[in-house]
C-alpha cells in the first residue's frame, strides 16, 4: 500500500518530531550524570575466592576520598582506596574494605561538557531505496562541536543516482 504525495508530506513532520523526542528521551536517560556502578552482572553472582597476598597492600590516604566525591557508605575509615583513575567520560575507583579484604570497584560517568571541539568523524556506505529506485550512498560526517549531549558537524553524501547533500547540522548521541 502506497500512501499519497500529500499524506506522505503532512505525516513527515510528525515523524521528524517523534523520533526526535525518542532520541532526546534515550539520551537523558543513558546520560544521567554522577550515577556510580557496581560490578558486571557476569560476574556478580560468581563467588569470590579468598587469596593470601605475601606483601601488605599499598592503599592512598584517607585524604584522597574527599577529592573523589564517593557515595556517603565509602567515606568510612575500613574502606581504602586502591586506585583511581579517570577518563574523558568517566572515574573509575577500586576500593578494598580493610576489615573483611572485600575490594568494590566502582565506576561513575562524569558530567557532559557544556562546550568541547570534537574530533569524531565515519565514513558510511548505506544501500536501500530512496522511493523509487534502489541506490547506494556513500556518507561522511565529522564532528566539530560538542554541547552536553548535542553534537554538530559538517556532513556530506553521494548517492548512486547522481544525488548529493553537503550541509552542517547537529543531534544528539546515545
Amino acid at each position: 500500500m502506497k500512501l499519497p504525495a500529500w499524506a506522505a508530506q503532512a505525516l513527515m513532520p510528525l515523524v521528524l518530531l517523534a523520533g526526535v523526542l525518542i532520541a532526546a528521551l534515550l539520551v537523558w536517560q543513558h546520560y544521567a550524570p554522577g550515577k556510580w556502578l557496581t560490578a558486571a552482572p557476569s560476574v556478580d553472582a560468581t563467588p569470590r575466592v579468598p587469596v593470601q597476598i605475601e606483601a601488605p597492600l599499598k592503599v592512598y590516604p584517607q585524604s584522597v576520598k574527599p577529592k573523589l566525591k564517593l557515595p556517603p557508605a565509602y567515606n568510612d575509615k575500613s574502606k581504602a582506596v586502591v586506585a583511581a583513575t579517570e577518563t574523558k567520560a568517566e572515574t573509575v575507583i577500586t576500593i578494598v574494605d580493610t576489615t573483611t579484604g572485600e575490594v568494590e570497584t566502582l565506576v561513575r560517568d562524569k558530567p557532559l561538557p557544556l562546550l568541547a571541539f570534537e574530533r569524531h568523524g565515519q565514513v558510511r556506505i548505506d544501500y536501500g531505496s530512496n522511493g523509487s529506485r534502489q541506490i547506494t550512498r556513500i556518507s561522511m560526517q565529522q564532528d566539530l562541536i560538542q554541547s552536553k549531549a548535542l553534537h554538530g558537524g559538517i556532513s556530506a553524501t553521494l548517492d548512486s543516482d547522481r544525488g548529493y547533500f553537503v550541509g552542517i547540522g547537529g543531534g544528539f548521541k546515545w
